[in-house]
C-alpha cells in the first residue's frame, strides 16, 4: 500500500519529491495509534493523507491555532473540505476560530474550542507598587510583523511622551522583517530617547524584561494578508506575573483580556486609544492592584497547561468512545 504514495492522480504533484513515498515507509513498522493529533489545519490535512496511505491508523485530531485559519486559506479556499468529512474532531485554541471552523463548512458538533496554557509554576506572581510618579516602563515582546501591531504602541508612546512630565521608557524585544521599517518610525517621530529596539532575547533575559516594566503592550492587528493571532502566549505570562497588559479586540484576545477586569482592550490600529488608555492607567494606579490579581487568577484557572492537558485527555478518551 505503501506505493499508493506514488500515485499522481490521487495525490497530485506531492508525488515528485517522493515526501509522501519517504515518510509512509517511516511509518511501516508503527502499530496502529489510539489518536493522531495534527497540529495546525495543513498539518491534519497531511496526516489525513497518511492515513488514507495505511502508513498510519487512528482517530484524527486537528488543532488550529490562527494563521491556519486566516492568511493561508485566502487562496486555498476549499483546502479542509475532505479534513472536515473525514477527520474525528477539530481544536480551535478560541471560540473565535470555532466560530470561523463553523463559517468554512466544519460541522459545528466535531468541534471543541481548547486553549493554549502556560506551566503557571514557571511565572511566579510578584506583588507591585504601582506608582508613576517619576516613571513608566514599557514592554512588547513580539516578531516584528504587521500582525503584531508594535507601530500603533511606537506611535501611542510618542503621544503620551508628548503629554506627560513623566520619564517614559518602552522597550521593544524581538526581531523580523519589519525591524529597519520601525527604527526609521521611531527616528521620524524623534522618539530615540523613549523607544529602544533592543532585539531578540533568551526565556530568562524576557522574564527579568517583564518582572522590571510596568506595563506590557501587545497591539495585534489583522494584516494586510489576512494573518491573525490565535491568543498570543506572552499575554498569558504577563498576566501571570502581574504585569498589567494593553492589548486590541483581535482574534482570541477578549476571551483572555476582559477590559477594565484582567487587562485592557482597545480597536485594532488605534494607537490614540491606546495613548489614552496609559494615560488612564497612570491616573488610576490605584485600580491596578485588583486588575492583576483578577488576570492571574483568571489564567491560572483557564490558561494553565496542566489543567488544559487533563481537559485534553478527556478530549481523547472521549473521540476514542465514538
Amino acid at each position: 500500500e505503501v506505493f499508493q504514495s506514488l500515485n499522481f492522480f490521487k495525490f497530485g504533484v506531492n508525488v515528485f519529491s517522493l515526501n509522501l513515498f519517504y515518510e509512509a515507509i517511516a511509518f511501516l513498522e508503527s502499530d496502529r495509534y489510539d489518536v493522531i493529533h495534527a497540529h495546525f489545519g495543513p498539518l491534519g490535512n497531511h496526516a489525513l493523507t497518511l492515513k488514507d496511505l495505511n502508513a498510519v491508523q487512528g482517530k484524527l485530531v486537528t488543532s488550529f491555532h490562527g494563521y491556519d485559519l486566516s492568511s493561508f486559506i485566502v487562496n486555498n479556499d476549499g483546502y479542509y473540505q475532505k479534513l472536515f468529512k473525514e477527520g474525528d474532531l477539530f481544536l480551535p485554541i478560541s471560540s473565535f476560530w470555532k466560530e470561523r471552523l463553523v463559517g468554512l463548512g466544519c460541522e459545528e458538533g466535531m468541534v471543541k474550542v481548547q486553549h493554549m496554557g502556560i506551566n503557571i509554576n514557571s511565572f511566579e506572581f510578584v506583588p507591585r507598587v504601582f506608582n508613576f510618579k517619576h516613571e513608566i516602563r514599557f514592554v512588547s515582546v513580539a516578531r516584528l510583523t504587521e500582525k503584531k501591531g508594535v507601530e500603533y504602541a511606537i506611535r501611542a508612546v510618542g503621544e503620551l511622551a508628548a503629554n506627560t512630565s513623566l520619564k517614559v521608557r518602552y522597550q521593544i524585544i524581538g526581531d523580523g522583517p519589519l525591524e529597519n521599517e520601525l527604527q526609521t518610525l521611531i527616528d521620524e517621530l524623534n522618539l530615540a530617547k523613549f523607544v529602544k529596539l533592543v532585539g531578540s532575547k533568551n526565556r530568562q533575559k524576557i522574564i527579568e524584561s517583564i518582572r522590571v516594566s510596568d506595563v506590557l503592550l501587545a497591539p495585534s492587528v489583522v494584516a494586510s494578508d489576512g494573518d491573525m493571532e490565535g491568543i498570543p502566549m506572552v499575554i498569558m505570562e504577563a498576566m501571570a506575573m502581574g504585569l498589567p497588559v494593553v492589548s486590541t479586540q483581535h482574534s482570541g484576545i477578549p476571551e483572555l483580556l476582559s477590559h477594565g477586569e484582567t487587562g485592557f482592550l482597545v480597536p485594532e490600529r488605534d494607537f490614540v486609544a491606546i495613548a489614552s488608555t496609559l494615560h488612564e492607567i497612570i491616573n488610576a494606579a490605584g485600580k491596578l492592584k485588583s486588575i492583576v490579581e483578577n488576570a492571574r487568577n483568571f489564567v491560572e484557572e483557564n490558561f494553565n497547561t496542566e489543567k488544559q492537558i487533563d481537559k485534553l485527555i478527556g478530549i481523547y478518551q472521549g473521540v476514542l468512545r465514538e
